[in-house]
């Protein structure tokens, strides 16, 4: 005599949905409280410090003559710098290393959505670009009260709304970037090298060689380059000298540039996420 038992069924369906604020603060946990971020962050630290150092030391023993340092140049041209090299690589790792660690599996399946998963990350990722604006202004300010007080001037604390606009754009569409190429790549290695290449080496070298070299690529490349799309809003002149302007060629510029690298690596890194095999 043989018995048959119904098979046992799980039953989901009233299990509540994870709130996305959790999720926003496990994939915070996630980018800083790990082995990797921590030497990261400390990394970053120590190299902030020690740009801090070195400006209020250059002002304090220089002779700089009638020219007074203010708030706005220690922030947009040296204490976001530091920042701007190192920090960016967290959005990469936020994504890349769910895959090269093979987490993944554990991420999607106590939360199924991964469009929802990607969402917090992103937010995390726009999150860190704005705490970078934060102690870079901080340290800003440390060196101009330093800097002022050493060449016995009044600290200026002026600052151009404009240019301080652009810089928060350029600094989070730089974590964006690299969080869509991250997506794109799904490999930390590849990921930050192509990054670096991107914003360091071809602007740096490549870029700057063509622009001296040939006429034709001044008008091209700041439709391609996010950073020499957005000159006009950050300075009086080109590299060659010629003044800029800022008027509806220079915002066509930006927002091509913005849409090259910004809407398609998202768009591509989109795709690729929501079909990849979790394995």
């Amino acid at each position: 005599m043989t018995t048959s038992t119904a098979p046992l069924t799980l039953d989901v369906s009233r299990t509540p949905a994870v709130p996305f604020l959790r999720l926003v603060r496990v994939e915070w946990r996630k980018m800083t409280d790990t082995r990797g971020g921590f030497w990261l962050l400390l990394i970053t630290g120590i190299l902030v410090l020690l740009t801090l150092l070195g400006v209020s030391l250059v002002g304090l023993l220089s002779d700089m003559g009638s020219t007074e340092i203010g708030f706005e140049d220690l922030y947009l041209q040296v204490m976001l710098i530091p920042v701007s090299l190192l920090v960016p690589v967290f959005a990469i790792t936020i994504v890349s290393s769910e895959w090269g660690q093979r987490t993944n599996m554990v991420t999607f399946a106590l939360e199924p959505s991964r469009l929802k998963v990607l969402l917090a990350k992103l937010v995390v990722a726009v999150l860190m670009a704005f705490a970078t604006l934060v102690v870079a202004a901080i340290c800003a300010a440390i060196a101009n009260v330093v800097v002022a007080a050493g060449q016995d001037y009044s600290p200026s604390w002026s600052v151009d709304g404009q240019k301080l606009f652009v810089s928060v754009v350029v600094q989070v569409l730089a974590f964006v970037t690299a969080f869509g190429l991250a997506m794109c790549i799904i490999s930390t290695p590849a990921a930050i090298a192509v990054y670096y290449i991107i914003t360091l080496i071809l602007p740096l070298i490549a870029y700057s060689i063509l622009y001296f070299a040939f006429g034709w690529f001044r008008d091209v490349i700041p439709w391609l380059d996010f950073s020499y799309a957005a000159t006009p809003f950050m300075s009086e002149f080109w590299p060659n000298g010629d003044p800029t302007t800022v008027d509806g060629l220079a915002w066509a510029r930006l927002a091509s540039a913005t849409f090259l690298w910004l809407v398609v690596p998202l768009g591509v890194g989109l795709s690729r996420i929501l079909r990849a095999e979790i394995k």
